[in-house]
């Protein structure tokens, strides 16, 4: 086996043992020795993986959720339809994230990494219309706002809202707004 597919097996070895113990105590009290344990190596060949847990916590979520919504099957539905499916099969980690990270860490996390698809959306969305590289960059930005900000309430809420109806909501929201905010911009000179 190459080096490069041992590393990767090991850091998703260390991920699944970090979700499980996640799931029973706060990621505070979880310690590199009980990782490391778990997973049949020593405390020095986490280190060469990850800084400490909190590293560890970022890689698994980047790793397993975020790319979700970097999807280009299907449309950005679609990722966040899978996004939604993996938060609540995994509920109980995700709030120690949250508990953990600090919701305005993931939110900057979540922002970060769905930026791209977002963008790649509204430039769909934009089509002919003439508008500033600002007023996208700028739209860009609202979106991700409040992509973001209802998914992360979501949660908050305990996922009290079914996810089809969060996703119909979404996409209420978003499909034809921006194709008819892009033509205003247009019409106004933006």
């Amino acid at each position: 086996m190459k080096q490069a597919e041992l590393s990767q097996r090991r850091k998703e070895q260390l991920a699944s043992a970090l979700k499980k113990r996640m799931e029973h105590k706060p990621l505070q009290k979880i310690t590199i020795q009980e990782l490391a344990d778990d997973c049949g190596i020593n405390r020095y060949t986490f280190y060469y993986h990850f800084r400490d847990v909190y590293d560890l916590l970022r890689w698994t979520f980047c790793q397993e959720v975020l790319s979700l919504l970097e999807r280009e099957e299907g449309g950005w539905e679609e990722g966040v339809r899978q996004f939604l499916h993996y938060v609540r099969d995994n509920a109980a980690v995700c709030r120690c994230a949250i508990n953990s990270l600090g919701q305005d860490a993931l939110r900057e996390l979540l922002q970060r990494e769905t930026r791209a698809g977002m963008r790649r959306y509204l430039l769909e969305q934009r089509g002919n219309c003439q508008t500033s590289e600002a007023y996208l960059n700028f739209l860009t930005g609202f979106y991700v706002e409040a992509l973001t900000g209802a998914v992360l309430e979501w949660i908050q809420q305990d996922m009290a809202l079914p996810e089809e109806t969060l996703l119909r909501y979404l996409s209420l929201t978003l499909e034809g707004n921006a194709r008819a905010a892009f033509q205003r911009a247009q019409r106004e000179g933006v």
